[in-house]
């Protein structure tokens, strides 16, 4: 109420601050103790979300938050933020968000290529970059086309997909797919630990393709479903 959170039990209002404006006991206008005031955090409003940083490191110390840099750019698309409770510790999501072995055991509908012997044995190159690391994997994708009404022989067309994840600080996540140089899906997963065993995630998904806001609904299923796979 006027820039106030208003308690709903006695009225009292606090700014963002965190200090009381009004107390209606004492009158509307009246002047506020000073002691009466509650603990206030910065918070920050990006992509649709609201952040807060809970803690009390300077902000020179704190982890920075993650800059999705195609965010509103010209042939990108940014699904509706999706939001989904899940019932393990977030360091489990962010884990098996990192974890680059998992994908064709458990994401069939994604279509990613199996993991051919030599790649598994090539070591995977993981980079450090500030506040976190990340890594990429480049696949290549084999398609067995027949010519022209049968009168050629079977064509091997190969294409690469490149695929990879990062982090930044403690729970930020992006991963990286790209199909082509126009097809490719970049999704950052902000993960809020709500106790030692439920996690609330907020998924921003980015795309080049389907661009028509009428695709939102149809990705974000395909989305719940890969993540109802993990």
């Amino acid at each position: 109420v006027n820039g106030c959170v208003v308690c709903p039990y006695h009225g009292w209002e606090f700014g963002g601050d965190g200090e009381c404006k009004n107390i209606p006991f004492i009158g509307y206008g009246t002047k506020v103790p000073p002691r009466a005031k509650v603990d206030s955090y910065p918070v920050q409003e990006k992509y649709g979300i609201v952040f807060a940083f809970l803690g009390d490191a300077p902000e020179d110390k704190r982890p920075p938050l993650l800059n999705i840099e195609e965010y509103g750019q010209p042939g990108w698309r940014a699904n509706s933020v999706l939001v989904l409770d899940v019932d393990y510790y977030y360091e489990r999501s962010i884990e098996n968000g990192l974890d680059p072995m998992h994908n064709e055991f458990v994401h069939p509908a994604q279509g990613s290529p199996n993991m051919n012997p030599d790649l598994q044995k090539k070591p995977l190159a993981v980079e450090n970059i500030p506040w976190g690391s990340k890594f990429l994997v480049r696949f290549e994708n084999k398609d067995e086309h027949q010519g022209t009404k049968g009168l050629h022989a079977p064509q091997t067309l190969v294409s690469e997909v490149t695929a990879g994840s990062g982090h930044v600080g403690p729970n930020q996540m992006i991963t990286w797919i790209r199909f082509s140089e126009t097809n490719m899906f970049h999704q950052y997963f902000f993960e809020a630990p709500v106790d030692d065993s439920r996690t609330r995630i907020f998924f921003v998904n980015m795309r080049t393709f389907l661009l028509d806001p009428l695709h939102d609904e149809r990705i974000g299923k395909v989305n719940l479903v890969v993540a109802q796979e993990d």
